[in-house]
């Protein structure tokens, strides 16, 4: 039996990201939003958390990608060589170029030409000054020998420059920046003007952002793509120096983050916004000294309430120009695999029920909602079906009950009471279980679309066994 390789939202963007072959014209521009999750991290913990567990978690939360340490090759959309060579080794910083062109070339002789290749670079160490963004540089050393030839590589290979940025860095550096202005607070007084722009700066993110795309300018490449590879805000530190390190000010500078990136604003510089920007980190490590940056506990339970991670444009409903590179991925992921000689591995996607079938009673009315049928899940089957794939679906009967009031608990419970049932006058079946009305709904709404025949894997199931939701109570 062939192998299944589910694309997920979070596989999805990690490949997509960077591929722009595979990007239609009109493909949404909003930032891509994921987070960091490090080896070093995982090194914390005497089990480290279980891949499934870490994947799992990060669909949950609705982040949209994932940056690692060291990843799956089929997910890989580009590489760092390095993290912060400048800070961490400056003695090995003039062969950094030559590692970077040699893992390229590396790739084009395994036939791989669509991981585009990097490195990244700290801001507070490659910027002269984040003020006024107009006038930033690059510090003249790292310039001459490593970052200009670096961006003319970017340039002629379709790579990004990747940065890390820490508004709560640069803050604690430079004591005369109030601190609503590095956590999104918009106050009154709240602001900087660059005089040389006429642009009127609200927070420090793009004020970094934009010093890091004029320095780019004066180096002659100010069109590279940007991609914030580090961001956060920690939540507890042993120094205590460090009294802004607290739950209060890192959960007001990633609700300001994720505010600021899904309004579509961009920064003033560049109005599309980056291109991606990833959180750090996941979760928290466990030691006793030092920062904890985390968005989850160590035990992997949320830190924050009421957070939305979700990007603009990370899920398969979210916009029409994300189906088109949605459905090209999915091709481009079995093409690719058909190219290393792998032809039993099938591609498919997830899709949750809730989502994409318009209503599960009766199962044989069921069909697709219009818009995801027309622009994704009808080449979708198409695709399917040529290649012998299944169609993949999360089907939780404990989010309909919830959602819809008429259904009894015993349904979505399998408890065959008297008149715990529902009747499918169409066809005349009789439903006992709310697990069998939506698998079936979802096999009706293929066969509307005409594929009826496709295998369906349920992908997801389950029941909670608490929430922290008081409203969830009787069901738990």
């Amino acid at each position: 039996m062939a192998s299944h390789f589910s694309l997920s939202p979070v596989s999805l963007i990690t490949l997509l990201s960077l591929l722009a072959a595979t990007a239609s014209p009109d493909a949404v521009s909003s930032t891509i939003i994921g987070a960091t999750y490090s080896a070093s991290t995982a090194a914390t913990y005497p089990t480290p958390p279980l891949p499934e567990r870490v994947a799992s978690t990060v669909t949950s939360l609705g982040l949209a990608a994932l940056r690692l340490d060291v990843s799956d090759p089929n997910l890989i959309a580009a590489i760092s060589v390095g993290n912060d060579v400048l800070e961490s080794t400056p003695e090995f910083s003039q062969f950094l170029l030559p590692a970077i062109q040699n893992v390229h070339l590396a790739l084009l002789d395994l036939g791989i030409r669509k991981i585009a290749v990097s490195t990244t670079f700290s801001f507070v160490n490659v910027v002269t000054a984040p003020f006024p963004p107009s006038a930033a540089q690059f510090i003249d050393a790292p310039l001459q020998t490593v970052i200009r030839p670096l961006l003319q590589f970017f340039r002629d290979t379709n790579s990004s420059f990747f940065v890390n940025v820490y508004p709560y860095n640069l803050y604690r550096l430079r004591s005369e920046i109030p601190i609503g202005f590095p956590l999104f607070q918009e106050h009154p007084f709240s602001f900087r003007d660059d005089m040389a722009t006429g642009v009127r700066y609200r927070n420090l993110f793009d004020m970094m952002v934009d010093a890091v795309i004029s320095a780019m300018a004066v180096a002659g490449h100010e069109n590279i793509p940007l991609i914030v590879t580090e961001t956060g805000w920690p939540s507890s530190s042993t120094d205590p120096r460090e009294v802004e390190a607290t739950p209060v000010y890192a959960e007001i500078y990633i609700k300001g983050l994720l505010g600021h990136l899904k309004s579509g604003r961009g920064t003033p510089l560049r109005k599309e916004g980056v291109a991606q920007v990833y959180i750090y980190e996941l979760i928290d490590k466990q030691v006793r000294l030092g920062r904890n940056w985390g968005i989850l506990f160590a035990n992997m339970t949320n830190k924050y309430k009421n957070v939305d991670y979700r990007s603009q444009s990370d899920s398969v409903l979210g916009g029409l120009g994300f189906f088109k590179m949605f459905s090209h991925a999915i091709q481009n992921v079995h093409l690719a695999l058909l190219d290393l000689g792998i032809c039993k591995i099938a591609v498919s996607t997830t899709f949750p029920f809730v989502n994409v079938v318009t209503a599960p009673f009766p199962p044989s009315a069921a069909q697709f909602i219009d818009a995801p049928l027309q622009t994704v899940i009808r080449p979708l089957l198409q695709f399917l079906r040529d290649t012998n794939s299944s169609f993949f679906v999360n089907v939780y009967p404990y989010n309909l009950y919830r959602l819809r009031s008429e259904i009894p608990i015993g349904f979505p419970l399998f408890q065959e009471h008297p008149f715990s049932f529902r009747d499918d006058m169409a066809t005349r079946v009789h439903y006992w279980n709310l697990f069998s009305m939506m698998v079936d709904a979802v096999i009706s709404a293929m066969a509307v679309a005409g594929h009826e025949n496709i295998p369906l894997i349920v992908t997801e199931t389950g029941w909670p066994s608490s929430s922290t939701d008081p409203r969830e109570v009787q069901e738990h």
